[in-house]
């Protein structure tokens, strides 16, 4: 499989405080992968160094094989918070990318069947103040993913939900993900979370953050909430703990 994603011994220090150390990172097309470690580790400074927010590092960063000072083209990102522009509608809030760039290549058939596959059916003339937490984070999802990118890095995007909505979007997420064939990077603290959703989960170690391991994730699709009560769930999970308390 293609590899799409690939960081060499990356290090990123902000003057005298070092994030990063000799991160090795490799993520393959189609794939979903998990970031997951202590807080303030530096997990969300990889995606800022993906996105170009940041070009300052040692190291090789390349994307579909380009180094990324070469590549041009971009990433989906969605940040922690949805921002959606409170005085826009969420129709107009979705599909600000193909405003911006005056893309008509995707036709209103084809947003109304992403706009109903997201859950936003009957809500596209609603306000982001009349819509719940979890709506609104899948209006900014679906927004991330109309910047037409194969690349969609997602920073704890369900970070402020309560836990019985949170499961809800998880399991809608992987039902977006096997439809979408996206690539995925997705940045969690919540360890079933990344079980649940990943091909691969890797752990970061405490500031200055190094890959502690590794982990494949041998579930098949299509996946949902039974996986949460198996025995080889609770080995992920006890692996991973086990690895967070070295």
């Amino acid at each position: 499989m293609q590899t799409i994603i690939k960081l060499s011994d990356v290090t990123k220090s902000f003057e005298a405080l070092d994030v990063l150390d000799k991160i090795n990172i490799e993520i393959k097309k189609n794939s979903f992968v998990s970031i997951i470690g202590p807080s303030g580790c530096g997990k969300s400074t990889i995606f800022k160094l993906l996105t170009k927010l940041n070009l300052e590092y040692s190291g090789d960063i390349h994307i579909y094989g380009h180094r990324i000072q070469d590549y041009e083209g971009k990433v989906g990102y969605m940040p922690q918070k949805d921002l959606l522009l409170p005085w826009k509608s969420i129709y107009a809030n979705v599909t600000l990318p193909l405003t911006i760039k005056r893309d008509h290549s995707v036709s209103e058939d084809e947003i109304d069947n992403l706009i109903e596959l997201f859950g936003l059916k009957g809500f596209e003339k609603s306000f982001p103040h009349q819509l719940s937490g979890g709506m609104r984070q899948r209006a900014a999802l679906l927004r991330t993913m109309l910047m037409g990118e194969e690349i969609l890095l997602l920073d704890e995007p369900f970070g402020a939900i309560d836990s019985i909505n949170r499961l809800k979007l998880q399991k809608w997420l992987l039902k977006v993900f096997e439809k979408t064939h996206k690539t995925i990077m997705f940045i969690t603290h919540d360890i079933d979370e990344a079980i649940l959703l990943s091909n691969q989960v890797y752990v970061l170690s405490d500031r200055p953050a190094t890959v502690v391991e590794k982990l494949d994730i041998e579930f098949s699709q299509p996946r949902d909430e039974q996986l949460l009560t198996t025995e080889n769930f609770n080995y992920y999970k006890q692996t991973i703990l086990n690895i967070l308390n070295r």
